[in-house]
């Protein structure tokens, strides 16, 4: 998911987020098809639906697909669409990859608004086919089935047995996530079952000599030097070297600064 327009290289389903702050921003949503390493996927076609609370304003498909077949209200809650799939310009390679961008939706990011994954309102599903003759149909079970969250809690299923909390993105952004995931996104893991509280991802500020407790935009803003989310103001050497990267002052917070 991303707030500038820019479909980022996600390095695993266990990094997707999906969880985002409800500030009315638009944001782009990409519907992924995910499978674990001990599978070999041979994908050509998708059935899903959609159900959502927030407002899309404009949709598209993944650079795989060849074919769709949508309900007359799609992109609407509760409508869904069919897909087929190729990896070559042949159109006779199914698609392989664990991990493929199916297709995306610009949304606006309401507070308490979600968008989820559901089944398909005349094939069921959601499901993947593939190229056995007959095709096969993989149903997703319902906790398999993404769901973005703008304000509230999101649900990614890859990180459904893993253990989440408070991750501060250098921005100031609290989003709830996995620990392998935050570090992918380069963020600063609080610890499993920490909460966003309001002033979570605040930090150490050094400005004409003094320090105070900031969030990093707002240290930039008035000129300050930002030792790191989490670092306190009560050592007398927090301002002393300002020769420092993000990425020491994330091994100085895990390291107990």
């Amino acid at each position: 998911m991303s707030r500038d327009g820019e479909d980022r290289d996600l390095r695993s389903c266990e990094s997707a987020v999906s969880s985002l702050p409800g500030d009315d921003s638009p944001v782009l949503i990409f519907v992924l098809a995910a499978f674990p390493d001990w599978v070999s996927p041979r994908m050509t076609g998708v059935v899903f639906g959609i159900s959502y609370t927030t407002e899309i304003a404009a949709h598209g498909r993944g650079p795989d697909v060849v074919f769709e077949l949508q309900t007359p209200d799609w992109p609407s809650s509760g409508a869904g669409t069919a897909l087929t799939f190729t990896s070559n310009d042949n159109g006779d390679e199914p698609v392989d990859d664990r991990l493929s961008s199916i297709y995306w939706f610009l949304a606006y990011a309401y507070q308490g608004s979600t968008f989820e994954i559901v089944e398909h309102p005349n094939q069921g599903g959601p499901s993947f086919s593939d190229d056995s003759l007959p095709s096969q149909l993989d149903d997703v079970r319902r906790d398999d089935r993404g769901m973005i969250g703008f304000g509230v809690p999101g649900y990614n299923p890859c990180l459904a047995n893993v253990e989440t909390g408070a991750c501060c993105y250098e921005t100031g952004v609290c989003l709830i996530n996995a620990e392998v995931a935050c570090d992918d996104e380069d963020g600063v893991y609080l610890g499993d079952n920490e909460p966003c509280a309001p002033y979570a991802c605040v930090g150490a500020c050094c400005y004409e000599g003094d320090c105070t407790q900031e969030l990093p935009l707002e240290c930039e803003r008035i000129g300050g030097w930002f030792r790191g989310i989490g670092i306190p103001c009560t050592s007398n050497t927090v301002c002393l070297n300002e020769d420092v990267t993000w990425g020491e002052l994330k091994k100085a917070y895990r390291d107990g600064f």
